[in-house]
Parts: structure tokens; C-alpha cells; sequence
């Protein structure tokens, strides 16, 4: 498991977080319009080391000795996809 401490400008927002639980305005959408033929299992690959390679897209803030830490997930959720005509 791997960890980080927020740093000072990361607890501002962990703070206002702390306030409203409920508030999505900080989540991530990660939303791409692809043209063409797609290899639907090729992407889903790469996307899932992108997500498991970088540490603000694959943790959580947790609470450790009193300060607040990324700490890596141990997996991320498989990957949704839907088709929409444009």
C-alpha cells in the first residue's frame, strides 16, 4: 500500500469536502468521443494502467495518525463503457 500526505493546498480542499460529503464538484469525469473502428479490450487495458499508475486516480484519502493521506487503492472497478451516437 502505498501513501502520501495531502499537501497544505490538498487539505484546503479535503476540508470543504469534510463540510458538504456530498458535494461531486472535485471527482474526475474521464469522457472521450472516439470515431471509428475501436478495439474496445486494447483500450480498456491501456486506460486501466493510466488509472493504476497514477496515485491521485487511484486512491482515497484517509485519516493516519491524525493527518489525512492518499493511500492507493488495493483495485480499481472495471471500466464502463457506452455507445452513444454522436
Amino acid at each position: 500500500m502505498y501513501k502520501l500526505k495531502l499537501s497544505p493546498y490538498a487539505k484546503i480542499f479535503y476540508t470543504e469536502w469534510l463540510l458538504d460529503p456530498k458535494s461531486f464538484r472535485y471527482n474526475v469525469a474521464y469522457v472521450q468521443i472516439l470515431h471509428g473502428k475501436l478495439d474496445v479490450l486494447r483500450l480498456s487495458k491501456a486506460l486501466e494502467k493510466d488509472v493504476n499508475d497514477h496515485l491521485l486516480l487511484n486512491s482515497h484519502i484517509q485519516e493516519i495518525d491524525g493527518e489525512p493521506h492518499w493511500v492507493q487503492n488495493a483495485g480499481i472497478y472495471a471500466l464502463e463503457y457506452t455507445d452513444h451516437p454522436v
